[in-house]
Order: structure tokens, then sequence, then C-alpha cells
């Protein structure tokens, strides 16, 4: 499965994050990881894409898309998907 998204950074620094598409199962145990690294100039809009291979039976899965800037000690949830 392929994630399109836009990053847009609102503030007057370039700001160095970290993206994260995460598959739970039913149980909360993460099956499936997909980072990507990238570095967002000031007032910038730019796409960015995540794969993830996903099972055929989606039954219970979540997926997660998460943002974890330099300057946070966690994640950001952005969106979660249930099948």
């Amino acid at each position: 499965m392929t994630v399109e998204f836009n990053a847009v950074n609102i503030s007057q620094d370039s700001k160095n994050v970290q993206f994260i598409l995460a598959l739970h199962d039913a149980g909360g145990m993460l099956i499936g990881v997909s980072e990507q690294e990238s570095t967002i100039a000031p007032n910038a809009d730019v796409r960015e894409t995540l794969e993830i291979q996903i099972p055929a039976n989606t039954n219970g899965l979540s997926l997660r898309v998460m943002v974890w800037d330099s300057a946070s000690d966690a994640p950001h949830t952005l969106m979660i998907v249930e099948g």
C-alpha cells in the first residue's frame, strides 16, 4: 500500500521530521512499519510518500500515520485507519 500526503511547515525555521507509517494488529502489536526522514523548508508544502505491505485480510488491523519532529519526545499521530 502506498500512502501519499502533503506535509506543511508553517514556521519560519526548517524542520527535520520523521514520518512513520505503522501497521498494528487488533491487540495493538506493531506488525509492520515504514519510515522516512525529511527536512521541510520554512513555509513549504511538500508531497511525501510512504509504502508498507498490507496482508490480504485486514480485519482488526489499524494503520497509523505519525510525524516525529526533532524537538518532540514522542511522535504525533496524524491519522488512524482501522480495517
